[in-house]
């Protein structure tokens, strides 16, 4: 076994890897960045899915014409959620029921969209983390892709909308000798 030094980005000797990795009094690795416990990424994912589903029965009295749509949404996604619930074992006795309608006057319009596509994200993070960190789990994964699949179409939808509304947008009158090019 030779004795070879590492060199550094620089081309100067590195230093030992002990020396690299900050230590505690006791010797043990400083933890970088955050840690978050497996039960915390659960949680994650379920309040994911709840914003999910509070966003869709706002959403059901805003589009009357789409309410079946949504409805359908909101119906999927607290399946999905207890199943989460009953996957994870904690207990979360609230978390298992389903999504009533709303009472009284909705969230703005805008606010529910917002609302949906942050518990998108929101749950696809979650499911992210129990695959790669806690259970390596391929059924989260799957979960994961499935929920960033949708936040895309969300995302494209809304860029099509605009698209569309500027497409439709009426012509600009102009005054004689003008022409448009």
């Amino acid at each position: 076994m030779t004795d070879e030094t590492i060199l550094g980005p620089d081309g100067l000797p590195a230093a030992p890897p002990e020396q690299l990795i900050e230590t505690d009094a006791n010797g043990d690795p400083i933890r970088q960045g955050t840690l978050m416990l497996e039960r915390e990424s659960y949680e994650r994912v379920i309040e994911g899915l709840k914003m999910i589903s509070d966003a869709c029965a706002h959403l059901i009295r805003h589009e009357p014409l789409q309410a079946e749509h949504w409805r359908g949404f909101m119906t999927r996604f607290d399946k999905a959620r207890l199943i989460a619930v009953q996957h994870a074992g904690l207990g979360l006795a609230m978390q298992q029921q389903e999504t009533q309608d709303v009472r009284g006057e909705p969230l703005p319009w805008k606010l529910c969209r917002q609302r949906f596509l942050e518990g998108v994200e929101q749950a696809a993070g979650g499911c992210r983390q129990l695959a790669t960190c806690h259970r390596g789990d391929l059924w989260w994964s799957t979960m994961a892709g499935t929920l960033d699949d949708l936040a895309r179409k969300l995302h494209a939808m809304r860029r099509a909308a605009v698209r569309k509304a500027v497409r439709e947008a009426p012509a600009l009158i102009l005054p004689p000798g003008f022409a448009r090019h």
